[in-house]
Protein backbone atom coordinates (compact mmCIF):
# COMPACT_ATOMS: atom_id res chain seq x y z
CA UNK A 1 0.00 0.00 0.00
CA UNK A 2 1.36 3.46 -0.92
CA UNK A 3 2.18 6.16 1.61
CA UNK A 4 -0.88 8.16 0.52
CA UNK A 5 -3.13 5.17 1.19
CA UNK A 6 -1.81 4.83 4.74
CA UNK A 7 -2.32 8.56 5.26
CA UNK A 8 -5.93 8.34 4.10
CA UNK A 9 -6.53 5.33 6.34
CA UNK A 10 -5.10 7.12 9.38
CA UNK A 11 -7.22 10.20 8.68
CA UNK A 12 -10.32 8.05 8.32
CA UNK A 13 -9.67 6.32 11.67
CA UNK A 14 -8.98 9.63 13.38
CA UNK A 15 -12.16 11.11 11.96
CA UNK A 16 -14.15 8.12 13.18
CA UNK A 17 -12.72 8.42 16.70
CA UNK A 18 -13.51 12.14 16.83
CA UNK A 19 -17.05 11.44 15.60
CA UNK A 20 -17.59 8.78 18.29
CA UNK A 21 -16.30 11.10 21.02
CA UNK A 22 -18.68 13.80 19.79
CA UNK A 23 -21.63 11.39 19.83
CA UNK A 24 -20.74 10.19 23.32
CA UNK A 25 -20.84 13.79 24.59
CA UNK A 26 -24.12 14.58 22.85
CA UNK A 27 -25.74 11.30 23.93
CA UNK A 28 -23.90 10.38 27.17
CA UNK A 29 -26.20 7.48 28.09
CA UNK A 30 -26.42 5.89 24.65
CA UNK A 31 -23.87 3.18 25.46
CA UNK A 32 -24.95 2.36 29.00
CA UNK A 33 -26.64 -0.91 28.04
CA UNK A 34 -24.72 -4.04 27.10
CA UNK A 35 -26.84 -4.43 23.98
CA UNK A 36 -25.81 -0.98 22.74
CA UNK A 37 -22.16 -1.73 23.38
CA UNK A 38 -22.40 -5.00 21.45
CA UNK A 39 -24.02 -3.21 18.51
CA UNK A 40 -21.22 -0.63 18.53
CA UNK A 41 -18.54 -3.32 18.47
CA UNK A 42 -20.41 -5.10 15.68
CA UNK A 43 -20.64 -1.92 13.64
CA UNK A 44 -16.99 -0.99 14.10
CA UNK A 45 -15.83 -4.50 13.25
CA UNK A 46 -17.97 -4.62 10.15
CA UNK A 47 -16.76 -1.18 9.09
CA UNK A 48 -13.12 -2.18 9.58
CA UNK A 49 -13.48 -5.38 7.59
CA UNK A 50 -15.40 -3.81 4.74
CA UNK A 51 -13.14 -0.75 4.67
CA UNK A 52 -9.94 -2.78 4.56
CA UNK A 53 -11.32 -4.95 1.78
CA UNK A 54 -12.29 -1.92 -0.25
CA UNK A 55 -8.89 -0.27 0.21
CA UNK A 56 -6.97 -3.42 -0.70
CA UNK A 57 -9.26 -4.39 -3.52
CA UNK A 58 -9.39 -0.92 -5.07
CA UNK A 59 -5.74 -1.24 -5.95
CA UNK A 60 -6.75 -3.82 -8.52
CA UNK A 61 -10.28 -3.43 -9.74
CA UNK A 62 -13.46 -1.81 -8.41
CA UNK A 63 -15.48 -4.98 -9.00
CA UNK A 64 -12.99 -7.03 -6.99
CA UNK A 65 -13.12 -4.51 -4.17
CA UNK A 66 -16.91 -4.76 -4.00
CA UNK A 67 -16.81 -8.57 -4.00
CA UNK A 68 -14.28 -8.62 -1.18
CA UNK A 69 -16.29 -6.13 0.84
CA UNK A 70 -19.49 -8.18 0.46
CA UNK A 71 -17.66 -11.41 1.29
CA UNK A 72 -16.20 -10.01 4.52
CA UNK A 73 -19.52 -8.46 5.48
CA UNK A 74 -21.24 -11.83 5.00
CA UNK A 75 -18.62 -13.70 7.03
CA UNK A 76 -18.70 -11.20 9.88
CA UNK A 77 -22.52 -11.18 9.92
CA UNK A 78 -22.59 -14.99 10.07
CA UNK A 79 -20.18 -15.00 13.04
CA UNK A 80 -22.32 -12.43 14.88
CA UNK A 81 -25.52 -14.42 14.21
CA UNK A 82 -23.96 -17.66 15.47
CA UNK A 83 -22.66 -15.91 18.60
CA UNK A 84 -26.00 -14.18 19.24
CA UNK A 85 -27.88 -17.48 19.03
CA UNK A 86 -25.24 -19.64 20.70
CA UNK A 87 -27.66 -20.85 23.39
CA UNK A 88 -30.25 -21.86 20.80
CA UNK A 89 -27.62 -23.70 18.75
CA UNK A 90 -26.41 -25.42 21.92
CA UNK A 91 -29.95 -26.59 22.65
CA UNK A 92 -30.27 -27.87 19.09
CA UNK A 93 -27.06 -29.88 19.43
CA UNK A 94 -28.33 -31.37 22.71
CA UNK A 95 -31.49 -32.52 20.92
CA UNK A 96 -29.51 -34.07 18.09
CA UNK A 97 -27.25 -35.92 20.53
CA UNK A 98 -30.31 -37.08 22.48
CA UNK A 99 -31.80 -38.58 19.33
CA UNK A 100 -28.58 -40.30 18.30
CA UNK A 101 -27.69 -41.51 21.82
CA UNK A 102 -30.94 -42.06 23.80
CA UNK A 103 -29.15 -42.17 27.17
CA UNK A 104 -28.09 -38.51 26.83
CA UNK A 105 -30.68 -36.25 28.44
CA UNK A 106 -32.29 -33.54 26.33
CA UNK A 107 -32.60 -30.20 28.16
CA UNK A 108 -35.96 -28.57 27.46
CA UNK A 109 -35.88 -25.84 30.13
CA UNK A 110 -33.98 -25.17 33.36
CA UNK A 111 -34.62 -28.22 35.52
CA UNK A 112 -36.58 -30.12 32.85
CA UNK A 113 -35.03 -32.96 30.83
CA UNK A 114 -36.18 -35.99 28.90
CA UNK A 115 -34.75 -39.37 27.93
CA UNK A 116 -35.72 -41.44 24.91
CA UNK A 117 -36.29 -45.17 25.29
CA UNK A 118 -33.51 -47.34 23.92
CA UNK A 119 -33.88 -50.17 21.46
CA UNK A 120 -34.51 -52.57 24.34
CA UNK A 121 -37.53 -50.51 25.40
CA UNK A 122 -35.89 -49.38 28.65
CA UNK A 123 -34.71 -45.92 29.65
CA UNK A 124 -30.99 -45.46 30.13
CA UNK A 125 -29.47 -42.32 31.66
CA UNK A 126 -25.96 -41.00 31.14
CA UNK A 127 -25.21 -39.30 34.46
CA UNK A 128 -22.33 -37.62 36.22
CA UNK A 129 -21.72 -38.99 39.73
CA UNK A 130 -19.09 -37.16 41.74
CA UNK A 131 -17.74 -35.82 38.44
CA UNK A 132 -17.49 -39.28 36.80
CA UNK A 133 -19.64 -40.58 33.96
CA UNK A 134 -21.96 -43.45 34.93
CA UNK A 135 -24.55 -45.18 32.75
CA UNK A 136 -27.75 -46.01 34.64
CA UNK A 137 -30.73 -48.17 33.82
CA UNK A 138 -33.83 -46.33 35.06
CA UNK A 139 -35.67 -48.66 37.46
CA UNK A 140 -38.76 -47.32 39.24
CA UNK A 141 -38.98 -50.62 41.10
CA UNK A 142 -35.66 -50.00 42.85
CA UNK A 143 -36.04 -48.21 46.19
CA UNK A 144 -32.58 -46.70 46.02
CA UNK A 145 -30.03 -45.81 43.39
CA UNK A 146 -27.83 -48.89 43.06
CA UNK A 147 -24.24 -48.99 41.86
CA UNK A 148 -22.38 -51.95 40.49
CA UNK A 149 -19.11 -52.68 42.24
CA UNK A 150 -17.22 -51.55 39.13
CA UNK A 151 -19.02 -48.16 38.93
CA UNK A 152 -18.59 -47.61 42.67
CA UNK A 153 -14.84 -48.01 42.33
CA UNK A 154 -14.78 -45.73 39.28
CA UNK A 155 -16.40 -42.83 41.16
CA UNK A 156 -13.87 -43.10 43.98
CA UNK A 157 -15.67 -45.20 46.62
CA UNK A 158 -13.31 -47.37 48.66
CA UNK A 159 -15.28 -50.59 48.56
CA UNK A 160 -12.96 -52.26 51.06
CA UNK A 161 -14.32 -49.96 53.76
CA UNK A 162 -17.98 -50.76 53.03
CA UNK A 163 -20.21 -53.06 55.06
CA UNK A 164 -22.22 -55.23 52.68
CA UNK A 165 -24.97 -56.02 55.16
CA UNK A 166 -28.08 -55.06 53.17
CA UNK A 167 -29.68 -58.18 51.60
CA UNK A 168 -31.48 -57.31 48.35
CA UNK A 169 -33.33 -59.40 45.79
CA UNK A 170 -32.34 -58.65 42.20
CA UNK A 171 -33.04 -60.21 38.81
CA UNK A 172 -29.88 -62.26 39.31
CA UNK A 173 -30.89 -63.45 42.75
CA UNK A 174 -30.16 -62.34 46.31
CA UNK A 175 -27.13 -60.08 46.75
CA UNK A 176 -25.72 -58.08 49.64
CA UNK A 177 -25.28 -54.35 49.33
CA UNK A 178 -23.71 -51.49 51.27
CA UNK A 179 -25.47 -48.23 52.00
CA UNK A 180 -23.68 -45.06 50.83
CA UNK A 181 -24.47 -41.41 50.11
CA UNK A 182 -23.58 -39.90 46.73
CA UNK A 183 -22.60 -36.23 47.13
CA UNK A 184 -23.78 -35.24 43.64
CA UNK A 185 -25.73 -36.87 40.80
CA UNK A 186 -26.34 -34.93 37.57
CA UNK A 187 -28.52 -35.88 34.61
CA UNK A 188 -28.71 -33.18 31.96
CA UNK A 189 -29.73 -29.94 33.64
CA UNK A 190 -30.84 -31.69 36.86
CA UNK A 191 -28.44 -32.02 39.79
CA UNK A 192 -29.32 -33.59 43.14
CA UNK A 193 -27.09 -33.64 46.19
CA UNK A 194 -26.63 -36.24 48.93
CA UNK A 195 -28.47 -39.04 47.15
CA UNK A 196 -28.90 -42.28 49.11
CA UNK A 197 -27.59 -45.29 47.22
CA UNK A 198 -26.51 -48.91 47.50
CA UNK A 199 -23.34 -50.57 46.27
CA UNK A 200 -23.70 -54.19 45.21
CA UNK A 201 -21.00 -56.63 46.25
CA UNK A 202 -21.68 -58.67 43.11
CA UNK A 203 -24.36 -59.68 40.63
CA UNK A 204 -25.36 -56.21 39.42
CA UNK A 205 -24.44 -55.84 35.76
CA UNK A 206 -25.74 -52.28 35.35
CA UNK A 207 -26.13 -49.48 37.86
CA UNK A 208 -29.77 -48.59 38.53
CA UNK A 209 -31.36 -45.17 38.82
CA UNK A 210 -33.88 -45.87 41.55
CA UNK A 211 -36.47 -43.94 43.52
CA UNK A 212 -34.01 -42.25 45.88
CA UNK A 213 -33.28 -40.02 42.87
CA UNK A 214 -36.64 -40.03 41.09
CA UNK A 215 -38.87 -39.32 44.09
CA UNK A 216 -36.90 -36.15 44.88
CA UNK A 217 -37.98 -34.66 41.57
CA UNK A 218 -41.06 -32.46 41.33
CA UNK A 219 -42.42 -34.94 38.80
CA UNK A 220 -41.45 -37.63 36.33
CA UNK A 221 -43.65 -39.31 33.76
CA UNK A 222 -43.48 -41.52 30.70
CA UNK A 223 -44.97 -40.03 27.52
CA UNK A 224 -44.89 -42.69 24.80
CA UNK A 225 -41.15 -43.30 24.31
CA UNK A 226 -40.03 -40.37 26.47
CA UNK A 227 -39.25 -40.16 30.16
CA UNK A 228 -39.73 -36.54 31.28
CA UNK A 229 -38.12 -35.43 34.53
CA UNK A 230 -38.68 -32.07 36.22
CA UNK A 231 -36.60 -30.86 39.13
Amino acid sequence: MSRNSWTYAALAILSLVVFLVYLNRVFPSALNSQDSQIRLVYGLGLLALVGSSVVLGWRGHAGLALKQALAWAGIFSAVVVVYSYRQEFSGLMDRVRGEVVPSIAINHAPGKVSLRAGRDGHFHAAAMVNGTHVDFLVDTGATLVSLSLFDAQRIGINVDDLSFNQPTNTANGRVFMALVTLPEVTIGDITLFDVSALVASEGLESSLLGMSFLRRLSSFQVDQDRLIMIR
